[in-house]
């Protein structure tokens, strides 16, 4: 009986342990996710140069913009996902599969643009041109330096 009590709390303890870790995981992504917002922001209010007014009506038309990009790739990335994980055991991934991913990464690319046209007319009622010219370098630069790795120096 102890024993069984013993062994009871024992597996149940490696139950938990794993899920405990998850949540962690996940929250630490969530902060992870948190901090980049931030960072964002921040660096995108100076580069644009916002005042208080314009970042009141730019930020959430900005987070809106980049939500419905979000949901737009989600499919594309389920798609990839497929492919990717088939390629990986080995499955056969037809011609025909192939082509369905690539009209979906085409349609999304596609639909991508036709909202960033959207969100820039509503952008330019908001914001002088400079300030959106600089905008969509913010984009590209904080991209760039907060996602690809920081090239070497030039060997001779």
């Amino acid at each position: 009986m102890k024993r069984t009590f013993i062994l009871l709390i024992v597996f149940s303890s490696c139950a938990v342990f794993p899920l405990t870790a998850q949540h962690r995981m996940d929250e630490q992504k969530r902060q992870e996710l948190e901090n980049l917002k931030e960072k964002r922001i921040a660096y995108f209010t100076k580069e644009i140069g916002l005042t208080e007014e314009e970042a009141k009506e730019f930020w959430p038309l900005c987070n809106e913009l980049e939500q419905k990009k979000f949901e737009i790739n989600r499919n594309m990335r389920q798609e990839i996902r497929k492919v990717r994980d088939a390629q990986k055991a080995e499955k056969n991934v037809s011609d025909a599969e192939y082509d369905r991913l690539i009209d979906t990464i085409t349609g999304s690319k596609e639909k991508e643009l036709e909202v960033e046209k959207e969100y820039l007319k509503k952008i330019r009622k908001i914001l002088p041109p400079e300030k959106v010219f600089k905008y969509q370098r913010a984009e590209y630069k904080f991209a760039k330096e907060t996602f690809l790795p920081a090239s070497p120096p030039a060997t001779k």
